[in-house]
């Protein structure tokens, strides 16, 4: 379990000091931006760890004029980016920066629609409604069936129910994030899986041939989690407390309770079926131009890793649904779109 360090964006462990304090970012402007630059058909990349690894190369080379060896500056460039996502509370750069996990993505913009009664805080509580902009991805970098495929789903859930609200507003976003298997499987689509905060991680060939990376991925998150005051930090779980602490008032201070475990799943009959998943995933493919995931959400079964929690165990933990209505893949969406990890700490579960 403890591969999910590879989840999203990977870094470095070195004191990073952010040159100003994080204000948020406008709803708007951050969709505006991220859609700025769409691929073509004929443009779209589909990067392998290779061309990351080249592109990080070059980049140190222009910036310091030394050409060390490609482990050695790739070595570097994940201990940076562990401590930049653990740090950076930007939701998007202005510069370049190249993802060496998650490389290949495709984001999405919608609503967050919290419909059922539960017993979690914030912006899990019943009846609250937010913008969201999300990013799905691969584990990995195969981005098609006859791969084996990881997919994530990070999201930005912000403080708002309508785009009117957000105009000239910033607005500080809850980020979370899930995937449905570290490994992958060949053969399924992204409407057809789970995405958990705390995936499985099925070993096949393709993980195997990438294993060493896998390992130093995982253990560089793990040591810059340790190094940024964590406390007993487990890898293999993205917490979800930003959720659950989103909207409560400072004035009159109400304890976050937070679920352990969310379940993210599109509802049955949205299917389309292409190779890719980010032609799967062109919202131009589904009826109205949308597409909806149920979110569930659990903190019992303490014992059981969420990934392996059974459909019983989920069955009447529905709290609400997803809805994303545009879809992009873009220059901007791979490499200057960031969602910040949230630092680990032990917060309420409701028993």
């Amino acid at each position: 379990m403890g591969l999910t360090a590879l989840v999203q964006t990977v870094g470095r462990a070195e004191e990073v000091i952010p040159t100003s304090p994080y204000e948020g970012s406008e709803f708007i402007e951050v969709w505006q931006k991220v859609s700025h630059t769409p691929y073509t058909p004929g443009n779209r990349p589909t990067r392998s760890l290779s061309d990351l690894v080249n592109e990080v190369v070059e980049r140190s080379l222009s910036q310091t004029g030394k050409a060390l060896s490609s482990r050695k500056t790739r070595n570097k460039e994940l201990v940076r980016r562990a401590n930049q996502t653990l740090n950076e509370r930007t939701d998007y750069y202005e510069n370049d920066f190249t993802k060496l996990v998650h490389a290949n993505g495709i984001c999405l913009k919608g609503s967050w629609n919290m419909t059922e009664p539960n017993p979690y805080t914030g912006y899990f509580e019943q009846g609250k409604t937010g913008l969201m902009i999300a990013r799905a991805s691969v584990a990995m970098f195969g981005t098609k069936k006859k791969q084996n495929r990881g997919f994530g789903l990070a999201g930005k859930i912000y403080p708002a129910s309508d785009k009117i609200s957000t105009v000239g507003r910033k607005l500080k976003p809850a980020n979370f994030f899930t995937v449905n298997d570290l490994g992958g499987k060949k053969d399924v689509l992204f409407t057809e899986v789970s995405l958990t905060n705390q995936p499985p991680t099925t070993f096949n060939l393709t993980l195997l041939r990438f294993l060493c990376y896998v390992l130093k991925v995982a253990n560089v998150f793990k040591t810059a989690d340790a190094q940024n005051g964590n406390a007993a930090p487990d890898p293999g779980v993205r917490q979800l407390y930003e959720i659950s602490e989103l909207g409560l008032s400072d004035e009159e201070p109400v304890e976050a309770i937070t679920p352990r475990c969310i379940r993210i799943k599109a509802r049955p009959g949205q299917r389309n079926d292409r190779s890719d998943f980010r032609d799967e995933l062109d919202l131009a493919g589904y009826e109205n131009s949308k597409l909806i995931l149920d979110v569930y959400a659990d903190s019992p079964h303490q014992e059981t890793a969420c990934g392996d929690l059974s459909e019983a165990m989920w069955a009447g933990n529905k709290i609400g649904y997803i809805e994303f209505s545009e879809s992009v893949a873009s220059d901007n969406c791979d490499k200057r779109l960031h969602f910040p990890h949230p630092k680990w700490k032990n917060p309420r579960h409701q028993p």
